[in-house]
């Protein structure tokens, strides 16, 4: 077995070792059911900025000063979806767990919320200057939007393992006769697991905190959430990490975004959230990094930017199988659906054109991010739903014509990353037919 083989079949089993993995799916799988509502509360507030401010949107002026009335309705949005998107991630992955555990989903999704809401805090402190501090029972917004999503993630994959476990225990369960309906007797069978989990959670928290003066979120936050947002929002190595990962992935036949995507959602969705906050207090968005950011330009046009290699094969490929490939490509290239370029080509498995399409991505990242940092474009804070065209995604994204720019500085980049491949094919499909 050659090495390129070799290291292949190491690339696919991480993959589907990633794929199979439980935990990993869950986290996947939950984000990807709330994007609607991540979109939606980032529209929100983008609308409530363009229509409703009294300083910079069309509020301002006269004929429009109504639309200030409705700006609580778009807060409110914002605020229903964005501020407590940790309980409804932890919602959906206890639900997902629940199912691959084989327990009532029901019962492990509302487990892993309220384990969650367990451990933080439950106090609000208001400090005013001059006064005694000001207690106030209620949970802080902070904990429960994206600063909680890892405090939320791990939680409910510990609490609903361990109520999975426990729903095993045939003597913990109340049996009930026969003649009870089967919702209230499986409500008694979960009594004892539930009282039991909530306990440890509860116990081990007020312990924590009785013993260090932190609450157990705030640990956790601090230990893990900071420092990745850290590697991730405060350089290019992290991001250009992913992009590498989720390229490789997909010259080895896998679906790179989805790979890498139990890793990046969290991480891009918390520099989202934090993004907007600072928009709505009135300060520019700092994150460069969200899913915004890695849809619009670093799998723009397709995973290893693609809509510029369709455009390379229709001006110099000789080969009429990649011109006919291309055209079909093109359109849904320009969506930014490349599977019938990546499979049909091939790019998988083709060191012709694995190496541009490796090199296109990472491209597209430093510039994209030089971009960002060097506030030629603002960071995002509005959500891009996938599927948006080429252009289109950019101004959306970013609501500015800077966007559209740098997203055609790097389609004329991959050009000329991938031509000199495209004609390569042309010469290596001579000398085989001349043979």
């Amino acid at each position: 077995m050659s090495f390129f083989d070799s290291f292949a079949n190491k690339i696919g089993h991480t993959a589907e070792a990633i794929n199979q993995n439980k935990y990993l799916y869950s986290i996947k799988t939950a984000f990807t059911v709330y994007m609607p509502f991540i979109i939606v509360g980032s529209f929100a507030t983008l609308f409530n900025t363009i229509l409703c401010s009294e300083e910079v949107g069309l509020a301002q002026f006269a004929a429009f000063s109504f639309l200030s009335a409705i700006g609580p309705a778009f807060t409110a949005i914002n605020y229903a979806t964005m501020s407590t998107m940790s309980i409804a991630i932890a919602f959906l992955i206890g639900k997902i767990i629940g199912q691959r555990n084989g327990v009532d989903e029901n019962y492990s999704a509302l487990v892993a919320v309220v384990s969650f809401l367990t451990i933080v805090p439950q106090t609000i402190v208001t400090v005013v200057e001059g006064m005694e501090d000001i207690l106030t029972s209620g949970i802080a917004t902070t904990s429960i939007n994206a600063q909680g999503l890892f405090v939320a993630m791990l939680i409910a994959t510990l609490s609903v393992e361990l109520f999975s476990w426990l729903m095993k225990k045939e003597k913990l369960k109340i049996r009930m006769p026969e003649s009870v309906p089967s919702g209230i007797a499986r409500s008694f069978n979960s009594l004892i697991p539930v009282l039991l989990v909530l306990l440890v959670f509860s116990i081990i928290s007020t312990v924590i905190f009785n013993w260090t003066g932190n609450y157990l979120s705030d640990i956790i936050y601090n230990t893990l959430q900071v420092p990745m947002q850290k590697v991730m929002q405060n350089g290019p190595v992290g991001i250009i990490l992913l992009a590498f990962a989720s390229a490789i992935f997909w010259v080895f036949g896998l679906h790179g975004n989805m790979v890498i995507m139990p890793i990046l959602s969290p991480l891009a969705l918390a520099g989202l959230a934090d993004n907007i906050a600072q928009v709505q207090a009135g300060e520019a968005a700092t994150n460069p990094l969200t899913m915004t950011f890695f849809r619009v330009y670093v799998v723009m046009g397709g995973a290893g930017v693609t809509i510029a290699l369709i455009l390379s094969l229709l001006v110099f490929s000789k080969r009429e199988d990649q011109k006919l490939i291309s055209k079909l490509a093109l359109i849904p290239g320009i969506f930014g659906i490349n599977e019938p370029l990546v499979y049909g080509l091939p790019i998988v498995m083709n060191p012709i054109f694995a190496i541009p399409f490796i090199l296109s991505q990472l491209m597209a990242t430093v510039v994209a991010y030089i971009a960002t940092v060097t506030q030629i474009i603002p960071a995002a804070s509005v959500e891009v739903p996938f599927g948006l065209p080429l252009f289109v995604n950019a101004f959306v994204g970013y609501q500015s014509l800077a966007a559209i720019l740098v997203q055609v500085v790097i389609l004329v980049l991959a050009f000329l990353i991938y031509t000199p491949f495209v004609l390569a094919s042309n010469r290596m499909r001579s000398e085989t037919d001349n043979k």
